[in-house]
């Protein structure tokens, strides 16, 4: 049968619903494509962007509400973030609610491969004056590896502030290809060689998981790559 998306696990391949591919588009945004937007082969850096422009960038990912963001980290390396802008109540909900960044989901990988995940996290709340270094996927004081800075006041406030030589690059198109429509079966009882194009989640012995790509061309040739859960990497 042919499948676009599906779960193979030892010999058996079980069909998932196409809700898979819309809600992985973020992860699908790795490898060669991170790397070559932070060596600015797919727009310029900015050292800045303000809440007013963060708030006018377009939500670039299915299944997404945030922004798109690139990061050069102060290592080199590369991480992707969905970045959202919120306003937190004091406890006991008294006084004024404070502006805050929110780092909804970020991964950064080792550069210039960009197949080791160095971190991730999600959720991470940016109040004024806190920093956050992504190489680790920690909140850190001033002058210990700050990648950006949330800056509520001040001239052209509040913003998000890359902290050289960190640098930031906000993507306004998406980075990933549309899937394919899934495929119809072959017609009978055979089973053809084109029927293993598509996406499939792999599992092997309880160890090895992740996303497992399969093209075949008109020759029938197959090829493909895999993306380690573990790692965030893709492996060709």
């Amino acid at each position: 049968m042919r499948k676009q998306y599906g779960v193979i696990w030892a010999l058996w391949i079980v069909a998932l619903p196409g809700s898979f591919a819309s809600a992985d588009e973020f992860d699908r945004f790795d490898g060669s494509a991170l790397i070559a937007v932070t060596k600015g082969e797919k727009g310029g850096a900015l050292g800045r962007l303000t809440v007013a422009e963060l708030g006018d960038l377009p939500n670039v990912l299915k299944g997404t509400r945030a922004p798109l963001v690139v990061v050069k980290t102060d290592q080199g390396n590369a991480c992707r973030l969905l970045i959202s802008i919120a306003f937190r109540k004091p406890p006991g909900g008294k006084g004024e609610p404070l502006q805050v960044i929110v780092l909804e989901r970020f991964e950064t990988f080792e550069s210039p491969q960009g197949k080791i995940r160095l971190a991730r996290g999600k959720d991470l709340m940016l109040f004024d004056g806190f920093e956050v270094d992504l190489d680790a996927g920690l909140i850190v004081p001033p002058g210990q590896g700050g990648d950006l800075k949330f800056v509520e006041k001040g001239e052209g406030g509040p913003l998000l502030l890359a902290l050289a030589p960190a640098q930031l690059f906000p993507l306004k198109t998406s980075p990933v290809a549309s899937p394919k429509e899934p495929g119809k079966p072959s017609p009978g009882r055979t089973i053809a060689v084109e029927d293993y194009d598509g996406r499939y989640r792999l599992l092997a012995d309880g160890k090895l998981s992740g996303v497992l790509e399969l093209k075949v061309n008109e020759a029938g040739a197959v090829s493909g790559k895999f993306r380690s859960d573990e790692t965030g990497g893709v492996y060709e």
